[in-house]
């Protein structure tokens, strides 16, 4: 395997990893122009593979989710800048599905709902910021 690295104009690292038969394998991240972590996973074969954070250009978290080849697979979560969980959810070969929620910044529940094959289906709640019901609504497929 050969060792792969590719700068920014200012000298910053902005990508590491590992290429094998021209493709990205193993351990890869990437950096954004000042220095902070963008992106960290693995690649196989030159696909995403396993699990993966993407971060915002301050460094916090902004979201974790597993790969398949190439597609996400399984849990999701993301988070806005200040490190709150806003969503979470499950995907299926790269598209939403199953049990979805969605949060204010304040860790209140504003909806929630299922998916199939990324559509929304059935009956979603919607909550203010208090946790108050305040809508449903009903998605035919």
């Amino acid at each position: 395997m050969e060792e792969i690295k590719e700068y920014y104009e200012n000298g910053n690292l902005k990508t590491e990893g590992q290429c094998k038969n021209w493709k990205l394998e193993g351990p890869y991240k990437e950096y954004y122009e000042n220095g902070n972590l963008k992106a960290e996973g693995h690649y196989k074969e030159g696909k995403k593979e396993g699990h993966w954070k993407q971060y915002f250009d301050n460094g916090k978290l902004w979201e974790e989710a597993k790969w398949e080849n190439n597609k996400m697979e399984g849990k999701c979560k993301r988070y806005d800048i200040d490190g709150s969980l806003i969503i979470k959810g499950h995907y299926k070969e790269g598209k939403k599905e199953g049990h979805w929620e969605y949060f204010y910044s304040n860790g209140q529940l504003s909806s929630e709902g299922q998916y199939k094959a990324g559509k929304e289906e059935g009956i979603w709640n919607f909550y203010d910021k208090k946790g108050k019901l305040i809508a449903e609504e009903n998605y035919f497929l």
